[in-house]
């Protein structure tokens, strides 16, 4: 009888043994998979390419409240023409200035989209994609 608890009981540590050390080699791998997608997306993060000694932020306050875009104009993340794009206008739009800035001599403007949902509603875009910049909505008897 002693002999078969002892048995049943090297079984189980046996058991326990292997059921960690299972644990054990599926977190090893997770965490390998993981430092792999880290060094992947630090890799992707790095052919931005920002210095960030380089950058020189200079806001003011916009002289205009209104402004059109062009099509096709890229709206970006930050004011920075290599980073994340947030936005593509298909069409001419009207936009609303909510800041401005002067980064390497490029005049960037803050705006709001006239969109429905506040996802992706707001960006940088460079004032070269304006085709005019105006103060009010013009009245209909000038139009």
């Amino acid at each position: 009888m002693k002999y078969i608890l002892f048995i049943i009981l090297i079984a189980i540590i046996f058991l326990i043994i292997f059921y960690y050390d299972r644990k054990y080699s599926l977190l090893k791998h997770q965490l390998i998979v993981s430092n792999k997608s880290n060094s992947s997306l630090k890799e992707k993060l790095s052919k931005y390419g920002i210095d960030k000694s380089t950058i020189k932020v200079a806001f003011s306050t916009p002289s205009k409240l209104l402004g059109i875009i062009k099509e096709k104009t890229s709206i970006f993340l930050c004011p920075i023409e290599n980073t994340i794009l947030m936005h593509r206008t298909n069409i001419k739009m009207e936009v609303h200035i909510l800041d401005q800035c002067i980064i390497n001599n490029t005049i960037w403007f803050y705006v709001d989209l006239p969109t429905d949902s506040n996802i992706n509603c707001r960006g940088w875009v460079m004032s070269i994609n304006f085709l005019t910049f105006y103060d009010t909505l013009p009245s209909i008897t000038e139009i």
